[in-house]
C-alpha cells in the first residue's frame, strides 16, 4: 500500500474537496461543509488523508472551546467529521497506520 499522509488542508485543497464522494446522510458532514465551518471557528483544523495526490479520507481535529462541552480536560483533542472516500472504503485506509 502506498504512503499515506496527514496534512492540514488549506483553500488550495478546495477541488479535492469538492469531488469527495460521500455517503448522504444526517449524520455524514461533507468536507466542504466542514472545512467552510472550520474557517469561522477557531481551534477546528481539518485534516486530509492522502494517498500520493489522491484524497482518500477527511476529518477534523478540534481544540479548545469546542471540545470544553464535552470534558473538563484542558488537554482534550476531539475528533469529528471523520470519513473515507466512497472510491476508497474497504481498502484498509481508517486503519492504516
Amino acid at each position: 500500500m502506498e504512503t499515506i499522509q496527514l496534512r492540514e488542508a488549506m483553500i488550495e485543497d478546495i477541488p479535492k474537496l469538492e469531488n469527495y464522494a460521500i455517503e448522504s446522510n444526517t449524520y455524514m458532514i461533507k468536507p466542504m461543509d466542514a472545512l467552510t465551518e472550520s474557517l469561522h471557528e477557531t481551534g477546528k483544523h481539518p485534516i486530509l488523508i492522502l494517498k500520493g495526490n489522491d484524497l482518500v479520507g477527511f476529518f477534523i481535529l478540534q481544540f479548545g472551546i469546542g471540545v470544553s462541552r464535552y470534558t473538563d480536560n484542558p488537554n482534550a483533542v476531539l475528533f469529528k467529521a471523520h470519513s473515507i472516500d466512497l472510491r476508497y472504503q474497504s481498502q484498509g485506509y481508517a486503519k492504516n497506520r
